[in-house]
């Protein structure tokens, strides 16, 4: 046939071996299957299924050491300089929210998730630790002075001097 293509057609989109069988999803891949006449067994579906629940059987694996040094390595703390310049203050703080805190029940104001047990936002990261260095003349950091006096679970932010 003059100006027809000769390209081949692309095979039709097979459905995702991940899904979980259930009669729901038979009628629905039925239909499928005879749209794109798929020649796919239930009992094909029923090894997929068994090997996706065989490899969640196991549970929750840690990677190995050496990512989890990675991902538990301490952020990079902030500082700010004195107004006079002789000081610098570090604030550091944790690398990762604890779950305890993300489960928190929250509110939502004006799209701002509220925190109502401390009227702050919700999700807001705060500093753990203040550290207040000297400046020396040549540039290098003075003796370290912790700033302690406050609770272990104080939550210490919008700092200055």
């Amino acid at each position: 046939m003059p100006g027809a293509s000769s390209r081949r057609r692309s095979a039709p989109p097979v459905p995702s071996p991940a899904l979980l069988w259930n009669k729901t999803m038979e009628v629905g891949l039925c239909l499928l299957w005879k749209k794109t006449q798929l020649n796919v067994s239930r009992t094909d579906f029923e090894w997929v299924n068994s090997a996706v629940i065989l490899a969640n059987h196991h549970g929750y694996r840690l990677p190995p050491k050496e990512i989890q040094e990675i991902v538990d390595v301490p952020p990079n703390p902030s500082y700010y300089i004195s107004p006079r310049r002789d000081r610098i203050m570090f604030l550091k703080r944790r690398a990762m929210t604890p779950l305890s805190e993300l489960a928190k029940p929250d509110k939502i104001l004006a799209g701002i998730r509220i925190d109502p047990s401390s009227n702050t936002r919700s999700r807001m990261s705060f500093y753990t630790e203040i550290n207040i260095h000297l400046l020396m003349d040549d540039g290098t950091l003075g003796p370290e002075k912790v700033v302690n006096g406050y609770n272990d679970n104080a939550k210490i932010n919008f700092v200055g001097w």
